[in-house]
C-alpha cells in the first residue's frame, strides 16, 4: 500500500483556491483588485460565493473619504457615473449603517440615563424600529426596486449602484446623530432640542436634494418607456422622503 500524503487533496483538488490565496496574500491594493476582478464568478449562483462580494470590498480609506465629500457637493459632475459604477463597494454602506444604529444606541442610552422618568422599554423599541428601517431601507430597497425593473425588462438597473446612492445620502445625516444624544445632556432641552430638529430639516433636505438630482439622472439611462421611467424615478424619490420623515418621527415626535 502506498504511503498517505496529506498534500495530495491539495495539489489534486486545492490548487487553485490554494494559488488565488496565495496570490493576495502581501500583493499592492491595485494587484488584489486585478486578481479578485479576474477571478469574479459568473451564472445566477454567483451571489453565494465570497470571491463574487470580494470586488465590493477593494476601496481604500482615502477612496471612500473623497466619495463622502463628494456627495455632501450635490452639484459637482455625476457622482454615479464618474465615482460609484467605476467602482461600486460595500465599505462605506455597511461602516455607515452600523454607526447610524451604534449612533441610535447611544443616544437611547444617554435619554433614558439624564431622564429619569423615560421608559426603557419604549427607548429600547424605538432603536428597534428605527435599525430596521435604516437598514431595511439601505439594502432590501434597492433589491426590491431592482426586481421590479426586471419584471419590467429594464435591466439597466444594478442593486450596487442603488444601494450607494442610497447610503451615501445618508452621510449629510451623521452629524444629526453625534449632536442628538448632546442635546439630551443640556439643561435647556427644548431649546436643544428645537435646534436638533432644525439641524435635521436641513440635513434631510440635502440629502432628498442628492437623491432627487442624481437618481433622476441615473434612471434617465434606462432602457424603458417614458411611463415606466417616471414610475421608477417617482419611487425613488418617494421611497426616499418616507425614510426621512420616518426617521425624523422616531427621533422627535414619538415620545420615549
Amino acid at each position: 500500500m502506498a504511503d498517505f500524503d496529506p498534500t495530495a487533496n491539495n495539489q489534486q483538488f486545492g490548487q487553485p483556491q490554494v494559488q488565488y490565496s496565495e496570490g493576495l496574500m502581501g500583493a499592492p491594493p491595485a494587484a488584489v483588485t486585478n486578481l479578485v476582478n479576474e477571478n469574479i464568478p459568473e451564472g445566477c449562483t454567483k451571489v453565494f460565493k465570497l470571491v463574487y462580494w470580494q470586488q465590493f470590498f477593494q476601496s481604500t480609506t482615502a477612496e471612500v473619504f473623497q466619495r463622502c465629500l463628494q456627495s455632501l457637493i450635490i452639484f459637482k459632475g455625476d457622482f454615479i457615473a464618474d465615482v460609484i459604477q467605476t467602482k461600486p463597494d460595500l465599505w462605506y454602506p455597511v461602516w455607515n449603517v452600523i454607526t447610524l444604529i451604534f449612533a441610535a444606541f447611544v443616544s437611547g442610552v444617554i435619554t433614558a440615563m439624564v431622564q429619569s422618568t423615560s421608559d426603557v422599554g419604549a427607548q429600547a423599541s424605538t432603536i428597534g424600529i428605527f435599525s430596521g428601517v435604516l437598514a431595511g431601507y439601505a439594502f432590501l430597497v434597492p433589491a426590491l426596486l431592482g426586481a421590479i425593473c426586471w419584471c419590467m425588462d429594464m435591466e439597466d438597473i444594478s442593486y450596487m449602484v442603488l444601494l450607494d446612492l442610497i447610503v451615501y445620502s445618508m452621510t449629510i445625516l451623521i452629524p444629526i446623530f453625534i449632536f442628538y444624544p448632546i442635546s439630551s445632556i443640556i439643561t435647556t432641552a427644548k431649546v436643544m432640542r428645537t435646534v436638533a430638529i432644525i439641524i435635521y430639516s436641513v440635513c434631510a433636505a440635502w440629502s432628498q436634494i442628492f437623491i432627487v438630482y442624481h437618481g433622476l439622472r441615473y434612471v434617465r439611462t434606462f432602457k424603458g418607456t417614458k411611463g415606466m421611467i417616471v414610475g421608477i424615478s417617482l419611487a425613488i424619490i418617494l421611497l426616499h422622503a418616507a425614510f426621512l420623515v420616518t426617521i425624523g418621527c422616531l427621533m422627535f415626535v414619538i415620545k420615549t
